[in-house]
């Protein structure tokens, strides 16, 4: 009786060719970051700044958020504090006096952890843009949001003065704390 014997000579050269082929072919998913428009090179001009206008939003080690030192619950509660910080108006004075000087510090101890960090700056700037939403709503008397005015702008510069208007009206005036902050 004859013996079958498989010729395993080209097997090596099969799984290395395999392995070529799914090394080529595979994507490798990469982390996204945050989208910030970085400004231009011009040295800061010195404003003072009134201590109600200013809220620090302190993240520590252990991934709390406190605002002005004081614990927030949950994110929905720190996006709802940031909106009333920003559209206050003058009415509560532990809030901002108006948007145009509602300034959000931003310091972050080295412990925090990237999604929480990246999850607060994401509600930081959805009470932002709910903001400007109300805003431009108002302004264009419930015709337009703000998020429909930057997409209108890019071809209207009608649309675009509007959204401008906005944008001065409400500024985004979040500054990051880069000092260690404390635990």
């Amino acid at each position: 009786m004859k013996k079958l014997q498989v010729n395993a000579a080209s097997m090596a050269d099969i799984a290395f060719l395999l392995l070529i082929f799914f090394m080529m072919t595979t994507t490798i998913q990469q982390d996204q970051g945050i989208l910030s428009k970085l400004p231009e090179n011009i040295p800061p001009e010195e404003v003072p700044l009134k201590k109600r206008n200013v809220v620090m939003i302190t993240m520590n080690n252990t991934d709390k958020i406190l605002l002005d030192n004081e614990e927030v619950s949950s994110m929905d509660e720190f996006k709802e504090i940031c909106k009333k910080h920003i559209m206050n108006n003058n009415m509560d004075k532990s809030f901002s006096e108006n948007p145009k000087v509602a300034v959000f510090l931003i310091k972050v101890s080295r412990g925090t952890a990237y999604t929480n960090y990246i999850e607060m700056n994401s509600k930081l700037k959805e009470a932002y843009k709910e903001c400007r939403n109300e805003f431009a709503l108002n302004l264009t008397k419930g015709k337009y949001n703000y998020t429909q005015l930057v997409d209108k702008a890019k071809n209207d510069t009608t649309f675009m003065a509007i959204k401008e208007q906005v944008q001065y009206e409400i500024p985004y005036l979040v500054q990051e704390d880069y000092s260690i902050a404390s635990n």
